[in-house]
């Protein structure tokens, strides 16, 4: 898919970093590259219901940055991450997440204007093992650099739902 009008250049820095997750959602994706956000860090707000946990959001974080990979997205795939990214339309009260526009640094040089999601102010809180571990799979599928996956696994995530928090391991 060569990219021309009817397709957009997305940063993916969360869960949809999976190579699985994105192909269910957005098949037949195309890959540009590995990616930076500068002057970024990644946080965990809100709630995920299907993750159980809080989600993925960049911040303005002055040294920082955060790694992602730009993939090429046609209309009909943005519809279908607008659906699980609980983004409803620009300015719409009911959004979870905002669709923003941001220019990345890539990895093989140059910058880029890509759309990607920022969540709304919400309390920040623990991603579950399973969002971390999504996030994580596509980090590691993608090569992103060795510090940052590290730094990404050693991250606190929550409790499992019932788990008896009391007694060590």
């Amino acid at each position: 898919m060569a990219q021309d009008e009817r397709t957009q250049l997305y940063f993916a820095y969360g869960s949809n970093l999976n190579p699985t997750q994105m192909a269910e959602r957005c098949p037949g994706h195309r890959v540009v590259g590995r990616a930076f956000l500068r002057g970024y860090t990644l946080r965990f707000r809100g709630y995920g219901r299907d993750w159980a946990g809080a989600v993925g959001t960049v911040e303005p974080s002055a040294g920082s940055d955060v790694w992602g990979v730009v993939f090429e997205l046609t209309p009909a795939h943005y519809v279908a991450l607008d659906r699980y990214e609980g983004y409803d339309g620009p300015d719409e009260a009911t959004n979870l997440y905002d669709r923003v526009e941001m220019t990345v640094g890539l990895e093989s040089g140059g910058a880029v204007a890509c759309l990607t999601y920022v969540i709304r102010p919400l309390a920040e809180g623990l991603p579950s093992r399973a969002y971390l571990d999504a996030i994580l799979t596509g980090a590691r599928h993608h090569g992103l650099p060795a510090e940052y996956v590290a730094a990404l696994a050693a991250l606190p995530v929550a409790a499992a739902a019932g788990a008896d928090v009391s007694r060590g391991p």
